[in-house]
């Protein structure tokens, strides 16, 4: 029985190591890649939007978020 969950454990770990050195399929293999940069700055444009409470889309609004977390039953988390 320790012999063979030994080898089960080498043979993922083989096929987990396999893995490393590729890169993870694209989520969206039809939009391009962004560049570390803009991406930041994005998130920056994005982050002083919603600071100033001006959403890019008008279901976005403070009023909306409001409204969504009062009728918003959560019934899983996330720790990170």
């Amino acid at each position: 029985m320790k012999t063979s969950l030994a080898s089960c454990l080498v043979v993922i770990t083989l096929l987990g190591a396999n893995r490393l050195g590729q890169a993870a399929d694209p989520a969206h293999p039809d939009q391009p890649l962004v560049a570390p940069a803009e991406a930041l700055s994005r998130l920056k444009e994005g982050n002083a939007r919603f600071t100033a409470g001006n959403p890019q889309h008008p279901h976005e609004s403070a009023e909306e978020r409001k409204r969504m977390a009062t009728d918003s039953y959560e019934n899983a988390g996330a720790l990170s």
